[in-house]
């Protein structure tokens, strides 16, 4: 548990080995939760992430962002390179994200279970299945989730995912990616929509997003004029800016 405390300056350059991150791999029911990771600076091989390289049986991250560069080959993520059997909730990533290789995503690289209410707004490279939030989605529920960062690549190239396989537990619920910053209009999963239509609160709700805190619990995403939605839960410090729309010291005062 980070106790909603920040870890800055994270440098980790380990070109030739794998599963590679501030914590290298999850084990079963491994938990992190309340942790941000800014102006991390994460290089490895295959299951590279800012916060986790590869997340297996059935570990959860619950409110965790990273913001930074994340470089490697194959399986690359600006939160989890991998995420085999996991499950991310209340996460976002902004960093920039390369791999040399297939399977490069702006959130996650390779997801394989359950995304919920996450984000990537960051520049993501590779080679092939590239996608704003998800390069490669096997297996995977991806859920209210979104992401405007430009995802380049020679193939499988999506604005929210680059490559998915349907079957299983698949599920694609209430997902969008900005058409007009990703340069991109196709994506193999969510919905494209542009800038505009992406900082308007209706495109979301009607999609079963919650911004609402009279049904009993907080609301789980805030929004604002001109404005991506952010998540609902964050530290304290941030003044709603471009730079740093994340932390939100007063969300009254942001709205």
């Amino acid at each position: 548990d980070g106790n909603d405390n920040i870890i800055s300056n994270a440098v980790i350059n380990q070109p030739g080995s794998d599963n590679i991150g501030l914590f290298g791999y999850l084990g079963e029911d491994s938990q992190i939760r309340n942790l941000g990771v800014e102006d991390v600076n994460v290089t490895g091989n295959n299951y590279v992430g800012g916060l986790v390289g590869c997340s297996s049986s059935w570990g959860t991250i619950t409110a965790c962002y990273t913001t930074g560069a994340v470089s490697g080959t194959s399986g690359v993520g600006g939160l989890v390179g991998w995420n085999y059997f996991g499950t991310l909730t209340d996460c976002y990533a902004t960093g920039l994200v390369s791999g040399t290789g297939n399977n490069v995503g702006g959130l996650v690289g390779g997801n394989g279970d359950t995304l919920t209410d996450c984000y990537a707004t960051g520049l993501v490279s590779g080679t092939n299945n590239v996608g704003g939030l998800v390069g490669y989605n096997y297996r995977g529920k991806v859920i209210r989730c979104y992401s405007t960062g430009k995802p380049t690549g020679t193939s499988n190239v999506g604005g929210l995912c680059g490559y998915k396989i349907t079957g299983g537990d698949y599920e694609d619920t209430g997902n969008f990616w900005d058409t007009e910053t990703s340069e991109i209009g196709a994506s193999v999963m969510g919905t494209g929509k542009t800038t505009v239509q992406m900082q308007t609160q209706s495109t979301f709700t009607g999609a079963g997003w919650d911004f609402s805190a009279t049904d009993g619990d907080p609301a789980d995403w805030w929004i604002k004029a001109n404005s991506y939605p952010r998540l609902g839960m964050w530290y304290s410090g941030g003044d709603g800016s471009a730079e740093n729309p994340h932390k939100i010291a007063n969300v009254a005062d942001w709205q």
